[in-house]
C-alpha cells in the first residue's frame, strides 16, 4: 500500500529524478534481494524465499524512480499495445485490493494451481474480468470511490 501511496504522490509531482540513481538503486536493490535470498535459504531450505522480503523494498522503490525519470518520461508516445498496460496501471488499486478475496474465493471452489505462474496468470485475468464487470454495472459515480478509472 506504502508503494501506492508513494507513486500516486510522486507521479502528481514535479520531480524529477536521475536516471542514474534510479539504475544505481534497482541494482542495489537486486543485489540485495538476492543476497536475503540465499541468506534466508540457509535459515530454512524448506521455503523458497521467493516473495516479499525487506530487500525489495529497495528495488521496487528504484523502479519507481525509473519510470518517473526525464529521460525516460520525454520519449514516451502511446500506441494500442501501451494504453492496455496504461489501462492495467489505472486500474492497480483495484487489483491490489481484490486479488486476495477472489484468490481465496477460488480456492474455496477448488482451484489449486500447480505453480505459482498459472496461479498468477488465473488470478490476474479473474482481476480484469471483475473489474471490467463493476465498471459496467456500478454507476460512474461510484467506481472512483473503489479506485476504478
Amino acid at each position: 500500500m506504502g508503494f501506492f501511496a508513494l507513486g500516486c504522490y510522486l507521479g502528481r509531482t514535479k520531480i524529477s529524478p536521475s536516471i542514474r540513481l534510479a539504475i544505481l538503486t534497482i541494482v542495489v536493490g537486486l543485489i540485495l534481494s538476492i543476497l536475503e535470498s540465499f541468506f534466508w535459504l540457509d535459515y530454512n531450505p524448506n521455503n523458497n524465499w521467493l516473495g516479499l522480503k525487506s530487500s525489495v523494498h529497495i528495488l521496487s522503490f528504484g523502479i519507481i524512480l525509473l519510470l518517473l525519470s526525464k529521460k525516460l518520461s520525454i520519449n514516451y508516445t502511446s500506441n494500442k499495445f501501451k494504453s492496455l498496460i496504461e489501462w492495467f496501471g489505472r486500474q492497480s488499486m483495484p487489483i491490489y485490493t481484490s486479488h486476495m478475496i477472489i484468490m481465496f474465493s477460488s480456492a474455496r471452489l477448488g482451484f489449486s494451481p500447480n505453480n505459482w505462474a498459472e496461479n498468477w496468470i488465473v488470478i490476474f485475468i479473474l482481476d480484469i474480468i471483475v473489474i471490467y464487470i463493476i465498471s459496467k454495472i456500478l454507476p460512474k459515480k461510484i467506481l472512483p470511490y473503489l479506485g476504478i478509472r
